[in-house]
């Protein structure tokens, strides 16, 4: 994502209604009005998406796959 929508000089990418204060390294998106912010976090994931938020590290990122097993095992597929 950073290749695709650029980041600040702190290395923070974000998408949508963000603040990112004192953090770098952060990928941040919403998907409509709703804020998000981050103050004193760095190398996370944050992203809004309809009615579900994901908060990860970015080190753990190839393990979304588990937050979607996880999901469909609960019958909480509204959220995928």
């Amino acid at each position: 994502l950073p290749a695709l929508l650029g980041a600040d000089a702190d290395g923070n990418t974000v998408a949508g209604n963000t603040l990112v204060l004192d953090g770098t390294g952060n990928i941040v998106m919403s998907d409509d009005a709703t804020l998000i912010a981050t103050i004193g976090v760095s190398d996370v994931v944050v992203v809004k998406h309809g009615d579900a938020i994901l908060v990860i590290p970015k080190a753990a990122a190839q393990d979304v796959r588990k937050v979607i097993d996880a999901l469909a095992a609960r019958g909480l597929e509204r959220y995928l």
